[in-house]
């Protein structure tokens, strides 16, 4: 996690990986200022991500959380698994 709502409490995750990071991170910034609770979440391995414990994937991306944004300016059939059905 590269930035989180102040309590801990995200009403959406943003997911990025590589230089799209930094644009997340500007959408986190804008979301705060309009007092939405956002997660930024770095993922430059989804491989390593998805062989850790669910407990620790469960604490990145909570499953209470279903808004999650991907940033991604390639290819995003990847995201899939980590943006859920509500996602995009």
């Amino acid at each position: 996690m590269l930035a989180d709502a102040r309590d801990g409490n995200p009403a959406i995750v943003l997911l990025a990986s590589g230089s799209e990071v930094d644009l997340a991170l500007g959408a986190y910034e804008r979301l705060a200022a309009e007092g939405i609770a956002a997660r930024v979440v770095s993922l430059p391995s989804m491989e390593l991500f998805a062989r850790q414990p669910q407990e620790y994937r469960d604490a990145v991306l909570p499953p209470a959380v279903p808004a999650r944004l991907a940033v991604e300016a390639a290819a995003p059939q990847p995201w899939y698994r980590w943006i859920g059905d509500h996602g995009s």
